[in-house]
């Protein structure tokens, strides 16, 4: 477990991980900016677990390149599970 500034990890580090879990501040596009990063983090089949004020869209530009596994509402925190798609691809 690490608590360090996300993109600032994710520049600096090239570890590979089978699960992460992700749950940046509310109303700040923080996914917008680290979600793309993530596919050069994760090890073949591995997954993100992340938690927005919104729930994700398939259709999205922000889930280009993610599979939407499963995705759910708790109270007011909507949660999702995602797949690279790109790195069932390589």
């Amino acid at each position: 477990m690490r608590h360090q500034d996300a993109l600032q990890f994710l520049s600096q580090n090239s570890q590979k991980f089978n699960l992460v879990f992700l749950d940046p501040p509310y109303h700040l596009q923080w996914l917008d900016k680290v979600l793309p990063q993530l596919h050069l983090h994760l090890c073949h089949g591995g997954l993100v677990y992340t938690e927005a004020e919104y729930a994700l869209d398939e259709a999205s530009e922000m889930l280009q390149g993610w599979q939407l596994i499963k995705q759910s509402k708790a109270g007011n925190v909507f949660y999702h599970l995602l797949k690279s798609a790109q790195l069932e691809e390589a």
